[in-house]
């Protein structure tokens, strides 16, 4: 195994560590800035390499100590003091977008509310087997290799709670690894909890026998044979209060999943919809526009998921002037409307060709568009700034202790 001292010079988007060797950048993951570590080359790709953190040689004094073993695996920042989280995010969009395009705040801000730990309403765990104990597993980065842990710190409290008495009652079911595929837990606020557990057949049958001797248990526990189903699981409602609004929805389908920074988001968007007729495109269950509704002309809120139209639906029953499109976005394009606000909350991928191009074709009097991922956000605003010029931008940290971002950026249409 041959080894390579590297000095690491910044943190990039993914949250390596970057430094360079023999001229070449090499990407590390686990190094922090000003550190001088030993590394090992694993990967070679075109004009950089990708490298594992064998030892640290020089620590850099912002480095702090994880709260959990197994961090690499769900929050790799645990290691960076939040001052210097919130220094290097901000970093990371503004290079992200000052390479690509000219709609970018230069004094861009970055906000965060709620806990740095336990604030996450959503978790997934596999399973692994230690000393023939069953145990709750996450996967290693870059592999499908199965890290056995208690739980995870990034959970709300009560979905803490609720993994470690459910793997006890499955190890006890005497339920393998093999014979399951993933656990999903998803709660609020509230202390609602609903765990689903994916199984084989025959062990979903073994499991239901076993459960007339469980004691009674603080959340809901739904299993599911072979694979989670495609519609809408109405069962496991749930809901969330945000800015005053109680919107639902499923242990399956989209919602945020920090909703303490949502209350901090929520209201922004709100300042910017007061009196319009809105489209709300990629809309999950209608989070960014329900809580305004009272102040909102009309909406219609346009999403493929059928977790999410179920519970869209259920948010807008009583609201007249709201409606639900059930449609992909590309399959909707009729709807946009040059007079509207159109909300744009995309996945990674960011907004679809046709859409930008529909866009650009039919030019809304503005767009408020939330990014998971500020690398296809630049891609995105580098299309659409020809056409519309930038009026706010803001980062939210959703995702405290990890390298992810959301990006808030507000356009409107060019007079």
């Amino acid at each position: 195994m041959a080894l390579f001292q590297c000095q690491v010079e910044k943190l990039v988007f993914g949250g390596a560590g970057l430094g360079h060797l023999k001229g070449q950048v090499v990407f590390i993951p686990g190094a922090l800035p000003g550190e001088v570590v030993e590394i090992e080359l694993q990967k070679q790709r075109g004009d950089f390499s990708e490298a594992r953190l064998i030892r640290i040689l020089e620590e850099a004094p912002e480095r702090i100590a994880p709260q959990e073993d197994h961090f690499h695996c769900c929050s790799p920042w645990q290691i960076l003091a939040p001052e210097l989280e919130a220094y290097w995010k901000r970093q990371i969009v503004l290079d992200a977008l000052q390479r690509q395009t000219v709609l970018c705040h230069n004094d861009l801000q970055v906000s965060e509310m709620g806990p740095r730990l336990g604030y996450r309403n959503r978790l997934e765990f596999h399973f692994t087997q230690v000393k023939n104990r069953l145990h709750l597993a996450l996967h290693e980065p870059a592999s499908q290799n199965p890290i056995p842990v208690e739980t995870c710190q990034l959970g709300l409290p009560t979905l803490q709670r609720a993994s470690q008495e459910l793997i006890l009652l499955l190890d006890d079911a005497q339920l393998r690894p093999k014979e399951m595929g993933r656990l999903v837990l998803r709660g609020n606020r509230a202390g609602q909890v609903v765990a689903l557990l994916q199984l084989n057949t025959a062990a979903k049958q073994r499991l239901t026998s076993h459960q007339r001797h469980w004691p009674k248990l603080d959340f809901q526990f739904i299993v599911y044979s072979e694979s989670f189903p495609k519609e809408a699981v109405s069962q496991s409602e749930l809901f969330e209060s945000v800015a005053n609004a109680r919107i639902y929805f499923g242990g399956l389908g989209f919602f945020q999943i920090n909703p303490f920074c949502l209350e901090l988001l929520v209201p922004v968007v709100g300042e910017w919809i007061k009196g319009e007729e809105v489209l709300d495109l990629y809309g999950g269950v209608g989070t960014l526009s329900l809580p305004h509704a009272e102040q909102t002309q009309s909406c219609m809120i346009v999403e493929e998921n059928p977790d999410a139209i179920h519970f869209a639906q259920r948010n807008t029953k009583e609201i007249p002037h709201f409606q639900v499109t059930p449609s992909k976005v590309q399959q909707a394009l009729k709807q946009i409307g040059g007079q509207q606000t159109v909300l744009l909350n995309p996945p990674r991928a960011g907004i679809a060709n046709r859409v930008r191009q529909q866009l650009l074709t039919v030019k809304p009097k503005r767009l408020i568009y939330l990014s998971c991922n500020v690398s296809t956000c630049a891609r995105d605003l580098k299309d659409l700034q020809d056409c519309y010029e930038l009026k706010w931008q803001q980062a939210f940290n959703f995702f405290p202790a990890t390298p992810h971002i959301e990006l808030l950026t507000i356009l409107e249409r060019k007079k």
